[in-house]
């Protein structure tokens, strides 16, 4: 597998799409796509702005906290395996009542489901070590993916998304003990 797939995959994890769906619309809240797309596209557009911002400001903030690359990489190991392990617990109460139109793109989508602790984390450290464009063209899949999804997708997905964010999450954790074994091995 190529250093972008493999981004591009924990990219994929990190957001966890089917998450995202489920957190944003629980079953009580069915909104019709057409009053989710302002919210998604606004959503997806904030948290790539956080994204770029990661990776483009990533050896500077690394610099600032004399963090070395691969002690962080340890660090967001953990973020990605704790966020991984949240996840399949029991599922937290619904962020509740979106607010409507593009506001609920700033939260929750924008922020905690598109641009969450471990999405930030592993765009610092990969940019770190990847570099700012390559992690960066990582993330963008993920994001409009899970904004098509947000947007577009039927309730009647729900049951197939139930079963495949868990599977995500199990993933991630996964995704996070790998850089905690590569940082370590690193140090």
């Amino acid at each position: 597998m190529t250093d972008y797939l493999r981004l591009a995959l924990v990219f994929l994890l990190a957001v966890n799409p089917a998450l995202a769906f489920l957190s944003f619309l629980p079953v009580r809240n069915e909104a019709a796509p057409n009053t989710r797309v302002p919210a998604a596209a606004f959503g997806a557009v904030l948290a790539m702005g956080l994204y770029l911002a990661a990776v483009a400001g990533a050896a500077s903030l690394l610099d600032l906290l004399e963090v070395e690359p691969e002690t962080f990489r340890v660090a967001a190991g953990v973020v990605l395996a704790a966020v991984g392990a949240r996840a399949l617990l029991p599922p937290l109460p619904p962020y509740g009542q979106a607010p409507a139109g593009w506001r609920a793109g700033i939260y929750p989508l924008g922020i905690p489901l598109l641009a969450g602790p471990a999405g930030l984390m592993a765009s610092l450290s990969y940019a770190a070590d990847e570099g700012a464009a390559t992690t960066f063209a990582a993330i963008v899949p993920a994001l409009l993916l899970a904004a098509a999804l947000l947007a577009w997708a039927p309730a009647r997905w729900r049951p197939a998304f139930a079963m495949i964010a868990p599977l995500a999450a199990a993933l991630l954790v996964a995704a996070g003990a790998g850089l905690i074994v590569t940082g370590v091995r690193d140090i």
